[in-house]
């Protein structure tokens, strides 16, 4: 498995529009849902003075993830470009590649 947790901080009153489109069933989840092995998207609260959260993206493994990348990059750099609307602080904490669980 392929793992991207991320790190984000909201702007000033925009936390229901960032948790909209972060979250589970957001615009960035239904965006990676279009790509083969996505396996799905956690929004976890961190803190709450400053809010601050933590992305957690699952897929198959870093060849499904770069896959994605190749085919849906313009709408991928859309929405990020919209993301910034909302987002005051955005950093990529880590990639893991992660071994295969038998459970």
């Amino acid at each position: 498995m392929f793992v991207r947790i991320w790190r984000f901080r909201p702007k000033a009153g925009l936390q229901d529009e960032f948790e909209a489109l972060y979250g589970a069933d957001g615009a960035w989840a239904r965006l990676f849902q279009r790509g083969r092995g996505f396996l799905g998207t956690e929004l976890q609260r961190v803190s709450d003075a400053p809010p601050e959260y933590r992305t957690i993206d699952r897929w198959e493994s870093r060849a499904a993830w770069n896959a994605f990348r190749g085919q849906h990059e313009a709408l991928y750099e859309n929405l990020d470009r919209q993301a910034e609307l909302v987002t005051q602080m955005e950093q990529l904490v880590e990639e893991l590649d992660t071994p295969a669980s038998d459970e």
